[in-house]
């Protein structure tokens, strides 16, 4: 135990001190409560690291020794890692008193041989409950078949109909799989009606990505599939469905806990193993346990609960852990957030502490913990950088081939990556295409170019009968003929062209200098500039030697992972922060309008749009207000609207309108702009930015958007800026080959 206790003071001095100087960085006192920390804790705690890392992380960054709480997790994950390997309970120890492995043996055989007996007797009584429901079935189908030749039942139309439905195994194999079946929908949200009358089928073995304008009803179906409120699912519970939303709520669980949830047995028994061990403790039992272990153990109903009984519903339950391999378990998800990239300190973080973006990974973990049959995603790559996305991609291809994948997307890319078929919310209905999205594009072009033709043809043949009737209406000789003609001219029915409209942005331009301004000068420029947060004094998250000039047609990129200082650097660029080292050059007309990438925390969402810019900037007329929001694709409906009741979509275009009222940057900063839009307002986005003349820096991850509105592409690597020779596309192909090695 003395060698435990010195390995525990070596460790946490060593983690605690500076690497340069090795100078010990806290107090002597701070060591020895670490250190009774560390000693006194219960290794054989499965949760033991969670709960040092409550206690111990705290304390660090408190002490202004880590520049954040998830590094002062890791630290602590680091010292727990050297420390639990020499624990006590890792060592080989004699035993006190000898084991003979006969008696082992012989008493494993005998427990064996009750297992038997037990199961022998579960199975015939199994055989006889089987017996006696079949004689009940077969009773009740001829007690219904005279009810219905009496005329008494109306319903065994339905009985009938259920039984045609089903098909034999040779059957199945030339029929497609329902997986979700809607017939008839309406769909409603108060007034606004989402989905009228609609009838659509998605098959197992396809995976579909579902494409429309914001605000249509993607989410809204895809949410009322996923929690049952919508039956269109037939034996659903036989079957593992998982829905994941845009926004993945927080909790207190932890990661690797919210992994867990998704495997319902393992969650069970854990529960009822953790109640039967407080129970042992206590000898209490309440009235829901007392029935639980009367199942377990099949117990007569007025049997006492006693301390045996206690303890072999725990070995009972234990077996069963065993036998559903519920040990294994807890390794399987954490292999599977490692590969996500979680450390072990993230594993043991309570999710509410995430960004949206591990937020969304933790849920993919849980997805493919689940192995689901149907899986269902919401925009799932708005918060993802682009490493994570390449993996989503090669996880969504090979994805269950026997399962139903329905993800929502706006990211063309990704969507051909993996998808089988397209479905199109619009006009209140669902359209079906084969094949990815360019596929797609090029179907839709061709049925409305054709439809405006059927249309131009209909109205050209409608004009032409029309002129007859009116040059003839009051000809006798003719008057057969015309009411021949008035009769075609009823019965065709007018080919109506989507309603649908692209809506526009209109970035105001930046004010002409009042002088001669010098356009070879930069606007920024960042000279050698190097940044860190106050708390790095373990070597917390710095920007380093970073250099870049911004002019005033400057179109820049910053791409790179999660966490890697592309905010970091925008808020250097746009003043938000001050160097730690090196100088930023900023020329006096340098306004920036920056968009951040959640932008939405800054609403209000029980105002509305028209009220909300009004507060950001009072005093101006209505129609001023108005013009404004309808530059930025606002309508005269929406402008009414509670902010909470806007798509992510509508919400942005809010954001961008605020940004730029009565103001004309010659700058704009945008971070992460295209999550939630949708593919034609991203277009018509790209189309603005285009004819916007000032300078624009953007950080995203979407690879058609990126190529169309920039020229210059920079990595930032844990927080080291670098300039990339080729396009986006190179950086990605580049990007895949490394992180498929």
């Amino acid at each position: 135990m003395e060698s435990f206790q010195r390995t525990i003071k070596e460790t946490i001095i060593s983690h605690l001190s500076n690497p340069q100087t090795n100078e010990l960085l806290v107090d002597d006192y701070i060591v020895r409560y670490l250190n009774t920390v560390f000693l006194t804790a219960d290794y054989a705690n499965k949760d033991i690291l969670a709960i040092i890392i409550k206690i111990v992380s705290p304390i660090l960054y408190n002490l202004n020794l880590t520049s954040s709480k998830d590094e002062a997790a890791e630290v602590v994950s680091n010292i727990f890692t050297v420390v639990s390997v020499h624990h006590p309970t890792h060592q080989t120890h004699q035993l006190s008193n000898p084991v003979s492995a006969l008696s082992y043996l012989q008493q494993h055989e005998l427990q064996e041989q009750k297992y038997k007996e037990l199961q022998t007797t579960r199975d015939i009584y199994q055989q006889k409950m089987n017996y006696q429901m079949q004689k009940q079935h077969e009773k009740a189908e001829i007690q219904m078949a005279k009810r219905v030749l009496k005329g008494k039942v109306t319903t065994f139309k339905q009985a009938i109909d259920d039984k045609m439905n089903q098909i034999t195994a040779s059957e199945a194999k030339a029929t497609l799989r329902t997986g979700i079946e809607l017939n008839q929908l309406t769909l409603a949200y108060g007034s606004n009606v989402l989905l009228k009358d609609c009838d659509a089928t998605f098959h197992f073995g396809h995976r579909y990505c579902m494409v429309a304008r914001n605000g249509a009803g993607k989410s809204s179906l895809l949410r009322a599939i996923g929690s049952n409120e919508i039956h269109c699912i037939a034996n659903r519970e036989q079957l593992k469905v998982l829905y994941v939303a845009q926004e993945v709520p927080s909790s207190d669980d932890l990661v690797i806990d919210v992994v867990l949830s998704a495997d319902e047995n393992y969650t069970r028994l854990n529960k009822l193993q953790a109640q039967l061990e407080a129970a042992m403790e206590d000898l209490k039992v309440s009235p829901q346990l007392e029935a639980q272990i009367h199942l377990l153990l099949e117990l007569k109903p007025n049997e006492e609960i006693t301390e045996e009984i206690i303890s072999a519903s725990l070995d009972a339950v234990m077996q069963q852990q065993l036998e559903t391999n519920c040990f294994e378990q807890r390794g399987k998800a954490s292999k599977i957030l490692s590969g996500l990239l979680f450390t072990p300190a993230m594993q043991s973080k309570p999710t509410k502490e995430l960004s949206g973006g591990w937020k969304m990974r933790v849920a993919l973990a849980k997805a493919l913990f689940t192995d689901p049959d149907i899986l269902m995603l919401d925009e799932p790559t708005n918060n993802l950088d682009l490493l994570a996305t390449l993996w989503l991609e090669d996880w969504l291809s090979n994805f269950n081939k026997k399962g139903l994948l329905i993800v929502v997307s706006h990211d063309i890319s990704f969507i051909n990556s993996f998808s089988t078929d397209i479905v199109l919310l619009t006009e209140k209905n669902l359209h079906f295409y084969s094949g990815n999205y360019t596929n797609f594009a090029q179907a839709r072009s061709n049925e409305i170019l054709n439809k405006g033709r059927e249309k131009e043809r209909l109205d050209m043949r409608k004009a032409h009968i029309e002129k007859f009737v009116n040059r003839f209406r009051y000809n006798a000789n003719r008057a057969a003929l015309v009411q021949s003609r008035i009769k075609v001219l009823n019965k065709m029915v007018d080919i109506e062209l989507s309603s649908e409209q692209l809506e526009t942005f209109n970035f105001p331009q930046p004010y002409a200098d009042d002088y001669e301004h010098n356009h070879l000068q930069p606007l920024i420029e960042l000279k050698n500039v190097a940044f860190s947060y106050t708390q790095n004094k373990l070597g917390g998250f710095k920007v380093q030697n970073a250099s870049l000039a911004v002019y005033s047609d400057s179109r820049i990129a910053l791409c790179g992972a999660n966490a890697a200082g592309k905010s970091t650097l925008l808020k250097l660029l746009a003043g938000f922060l001050k160097p730690t080292e090196g100088e930023i050059l900023r020329d006096k007309n340098a306004i920036c309008a920056v968009f951040w990438q959640h932008h939405q925390d800054q609403l209000d969402m029980n105002s509305t749009p028209i009220d909300t810019l009004r507060q950001f900037c009072p005093g101006e007329t209505e129609a001023a207000y108005r013009a404004h929001l309808a530059a930025f694709g606002i309508s005269p409906a929406m402008i009414q609207q509670i902010n909470r009741t806007l798509s992510g979509g509508q919400k942005t275009r809010l954001s961008l309108s605020l940004l730029t009222f009565k103001t004309n940057p010659k700058i704009l900063v945008l971070d992460e702009l295209t999550n939630h839009i949708d593919i034609e307002t991203k277009q018509a986005l790209i189309e603005a930015l285009q004819m916007y003349n000032g300078a624009v820096i953007v950080v995203s991850h979407d690879g058609p958007f990126v190529s169309a509105v920039t020229d210059q592409l920079y990595i930032v690597e844990q927080g080291v800026l670098t300039e990339f020779s080729g396009e986006f596309d190179d950086y990605k192909e580049e990007l895949k080959r490394k992180w498929k090695k």
